[in-house]
């Protein structure tokens, strides 16, 4: 196994320096949803034609199950053991601390141009998701209701370098299924979730996307009536994952309308284009429904990078890659220098060809629904993956559903995580806890650098809670 960095780019000249960044991140969009990652042919055509020009990410990994944790590290490039940000529930968040800058910070700072355009929720200000950007809106309204503003962005910054975050909950319980494939995922089913399918499809866009306590009220509903527990029988679970897909493949038509502007307004081949996302979803998989815990269904996720012209195209990255890492590497692609040394490690000099990438560990953060602090690390390989308790075992039991403080999987015989080989005996297992311990260690020294040892707690305002509640935050979901 590869040592463990602390950060430590691997730069290779930056020929795309001061090039614009477009950086679309798709919220709850599940790996093997998606075409070219294991989805079905057609699902997702817009990822699809996009990743057959751009760079695939097979084995790109979540720092966490859940939204704030997750795009606090792709906009830092720390993980959440060292940046602190929570899910974020009840009666407190945690926010970004003020000594990690963001990406847009270091972008703004180079002389970039900044806007941020998200459907809030988990992203708002109060958390720091604004900072570094001259303009930011986290307005519920999906990827179509902000293009006009994105256009306008684009024209006003055409002479001069830029940086676009988009961000859509389009994938997202409650499950909302395109008009057009209603049929096609319902079929003759009758079971227990086919009417609130029904009913969220053909919920007005102007009521979906708005903040009245009615319409938080019927989102509410939904999300309780299309829950994976609720299944009685293997076909409504085909069902849900069906309605699941066919969100997906809504994403993917926003997706399809904002790249569509992108080539419009001659963007497309001059910038560095990401798309990805920041966990996927569980259908009962590990005996879980929606995304609460680090389970390989929940934290493989699709990324795609296109570089300025497209090449290399159709290429596919096979290493294990951490969204913490996303910020350095696209710092480095446009020759910009981080004020402080990232925890993740560039890859951009192997995306230009100037050297193999290092086969790393990456690491993942379990919360559970009451706690500020994982309640498990997760580290995975390509291979190998181990799950170690954070908290005592009767605290464990308490808080949440897992008893077993350690668990150990072989990802190559056992891609489903079925067979915990935590006590077979594995030198890997014991190789796994020693990196681990090396691991917290190295946090720790992180968190004592950056000052960063409490990360500050904001109160929840009246327009966050609604969000929160209509997307299923607040209360048990």
């Amino acid at each position: 196994m590869a040592p463990l960095l602390i950060g430590g780019c691997q730069r290779a000249g930056a020929p795309y320096a001061r090039a614009p960044i477009v950086l679309i991140s798709l919220d709850t969009v599940r790996r093997d949803s998606v075409t070219g990652f294991g989805g079905r042919r057609l699902a997702t055509p817009e990822m699809a034609a996009f990743g057959d020009g751009a760079i695939r990410f097979d084995n790109a990994i979540a720092t966490s199950h859940h939204t704030a944790p997750s795009h606090a590290s792709m906009l830092t490039g720390f993980s959440p053991f060292v940046h602190g940000v929570d899910m974020g529930r009840q009666d407190r968040m945690r926010a970004i601390p003020a000594p990690l800058p963001t990406l847009a910070e270091t972008l703004r700072a180079a002389g970039y141009a900044t806007a941020g355009f998200t459907d809030g929720v988990q992203l708002v200000p109060q958390r720091g998701f604004d900072r570094g950007f001259d303009l930011y809106r986290d307005d519920y309204t999906g990827l179509p209701g902000k293009l006009p503003d994105i256009e306008r962005f684009l024209a006003e910054h055409a002479d001069r370098p830029y940086f676009l975050f988009a961000h859509t909950y389009r994938a997202h319980l409650p499950y909302r299924v395109p008009l057009d494939l209603l049929n096609e995922v319902l079929g003759d089913y009758r079971g227990v979730f086919r009417e609130p399918i029904i009913a969220a499809a053909e919920m007005p866009d102007e009521e979906w996307f708005g903040q009245s306590e009615a319409s938080t009220a019927r989102k509410q509903e939904y999300i309780g009536a299309q829950s994976a527990h609720l299944a009685h029988e293997t076909q409504d679970l085909r069902v849900l994952r069906r309605a699941y897909d066919a969100g997906v493949t809504g994403a993917d038509r926003e997706l399809g309308r904002l790249i569509d502007l992108l080539r419009r307004t001659a963007v497309f081949d001059r910038a560095i284009v990401v798309v990805t996302s920041d966990h996927g979803e569980s259908f009962m998989d590990h005996d879980a429904a929606g995304h609460r815990d680090t389970y390989d269904e929940v934290i493989r996720i699709p990324l795609i990078v296109r570089l300025p012209g497209g090449e290399p195209a159709g290429r596919r990255i096979v290493e294990s890659f951490s969204l913490d890492q996303l910020a350095s590497t696209l710092l480095d692609l446009v020759d910009v220098e981080s004020p402080v040394s990232l925890e993740g490690r560039s890859v951009a000099a192997a995306l230009l060809g100037a050297a193999p990438i290092d086969e790393e560990p990456v690491f993942a953060a379990w919360f559970a629904p009451s706690a500020i602090s994982p309640i498990y690390t997760t580290m995975r390989t390509r291979k190998f993956k181990r799950f170690d308790a954070n908290v005592p075992p009767e605290e464990l039991i308490e808080a949440f559903r897992r008893p077993a403080p350690t668990a150990f999987y072989d990802l190559v015989a056992d891609p489903l995580e079925r067979n915990d080989l935590a006590a077979a005996g594995l030198p890997e297992f014991e190789e796994f806890g020693r990196a681990m311990a090396s691991a917290e260690e190295r946090w720790r020294r992180l968190r004592q650098l950056h000052r960063v040892e409490t990360p500050p707690v904001v109160d929840l305002d009246e327009k966050t809670e609604k969000a929160l509640r209509g997307l299923g935050y607040l209360g048990d979901g």
